[in-house]
């Protein structure tokens, strides 16, 4: 289980379970002791993981982000590691996750793939020459965790840019 289905699961979690509750968790439980390698290869198990989130797992190739060949990816794994920082430091709150005992560094490199996919998408855009400025829009924010990623992107290039955030919920 990953670590924001984890956390997702304890914050939702209900003091008193249903009947129904347990008995499906009784069945899982007995199914996955007997079925062990029903999900997973074991050929698979041996390799080692080189990324695992997001509904994703690799064990042969590195992530884009960690191959230092282009200044982009360069750059995202700076933007990624001062996101590091800047959570550890309580400066950005990932209320979504907040939740004792909370890893937030492997939450974070779990999302790493979509936000390497926001970050990209966001340097394409601004590479349009017919553009002089570029709009993004962030809908149905949390805490501003993949506009982030999205605005350090424009910061690579030198167009006007605007950013709107559509907040829903209670503030």
């Amino acid at each position: 289980m990953s670590e924001i289905e984890r956390i997702l699961n304890l914050k939702e979690k209900k003091l008193e379970k249903s009947l129904l509750s347990k008995l499906n968790s009784l069945i899982k439980f007995f199914f996955n002791n007997i079925f062990k390698n029903y999900y997973e290869f074991k050929r698979f198990k041996k390799k080692e993981k080189t990324f695992d989130g997001w509904g994703l797992t690799t064990t042969d190739t590195i992530p884009p982000w960690k191959n230092k060949v282009n200044k982009e990816n360069i750059f995202f794994d700076k933007i990624s590691s001062n996101l590091f920082d800047l959570v550890d430091k309580k400066e950005f709150r990932l209320t979504q996750f907040d939740y004792k005992n909370t890893d937030y560094k492997k939450i974070l490199n779990e999302l790493a793939w979509r936000h390497y996919i926001v970050f990209n998408s966001a340097i394409l855009a601004s590479k349009n020459k017919l553009l002089s400025s570029i709009n993004l829009v962030e809908c149905g924010v949390c805490d501003g965790l993949t506009i982030y990623f999205a605005i350090k992107a424009c910061e690579m290039s030198n167009k006007k840019k605007k950013f709107i955030f559509m907040i829903l919920g209670k503030l």
